[in-house]
């Protein structure tokens, strides 16, 4: 589980951190989990409470293993390259809309895309700011 000090790190931008799952709902509502590996860039609004945070975790770690959703990894280069997107690694296996309650899980919305259309993702390309 990740500390109160490595989840501020990683807001800082703090390489290499703990690989850090976050959430982000697309236009279609589906919902996509994204896989830091330690270097990729995370919206600055993920940090906004690690107690909502970590809470949650359990449920992402669960929505990851059900294969209910979205999921990208950014590849573990050992170092941040901003060229660099996070790409799909898996697709839902059943209705992606849902299954992860976003009721207790921080999330960000990634307007203008649809997660199944979208094979790779730059984090600069849809979030003003980063945790860079």
């Amino acid at each position: 589980m990740l500390t109160h000090e490595e989840f501020i790190d990683a807001r800082e931008g703090r390489r290499p951190f703990m690989d850090l799952p976050w959430v982000a709902v697309d236009s279609a509502d589906q919902i996509g989990i994204f896989l830091s590996g330690g270097f990729g860039q995370i919206p600055r609004h993920v940090f906004r409470s690690y107690e909502n945070y970590e809470s949650s975790m359990d449920v992402v770690e669960a929505a990851i293993a059900g294969g209910w959703h979205y999921v990208y990894d950014y590849p573990s280069l050992g170092v941040l390259d901003r060229t660099v997107p996070y790409r799909r690694v898996a697709i839902p296996s059943g209705d992606p809309k849902g299954a992860l309650s976003l009721v207790v899980c921080p999330h960000v919305i990634c307007d203008g895309i649809l997660f199944e259309h979208t094979d790779a993702l730059l984090v600069d390309e849809h979030f003003p700011e980063t945790n860079t």
